[in-house]
């Protein structure tokens, strides 16, 4: 079991890059705290842009779940409306390389690795329509 999400994600090098996603007999890999430990990952951070796309819980999960060795993403939703999100982003499938680039950067802006005025606005995705597609 791994804590793993956008803002930590030192489990992608010290834990994920040793593994072989093909490899029947590695261990299974659980994350947990997809949505953030003490800040939620849903909120913005300081100085995103309105129309940037800010990610759902669900989202959130989908980015442990893209990781190519990550089976599970330990969960507690609270009610029928929780569970039918994250089976509609589930739906969705895996994040793309644009998605996960983005939400790095979205990382870094809650932990204070960056600030809004370093990133390249080419950088960031304005339209949620086209980050995530409607299934």
């Amino acid at each position: 079991m791994v804590r793993h999400n956008v803002a930590h994600r030192a489990a992608q090098q010290k834990v994920f890059a040793h593994l072989n996603a093909q490899d029947p007999q590695r261990p299974g890999i659980v994350t947990f705290k997809s949505g953030g430990i003490y800040i939620p990952l849903w909120n913005a951070p300081k100085g995103l842009p309105a129309d940037c796309w800010l990610p759902t819980v669900p989202d959130l999960y989908r980015y442990s779940l893209s990781q190519n060795c990550v089976d599970i993403a330990l969960a507690g939703w609270r009610n029928r409306e929780q569970v039918d999100a994250a089976i509609n982003g589930l739906h969705k499938g895996k994040l793309t390389p644009a998605e996960l680039d983005y939400l790095r950067l979205y990382g870094d802006l809650h932990r204070h690795r960056l600030s809004i005025q370093n990133i390249p606005p080419e950088q960031l995705l304005y339209r949620p329509e086209i980050a995530i597609p409607v299934s």
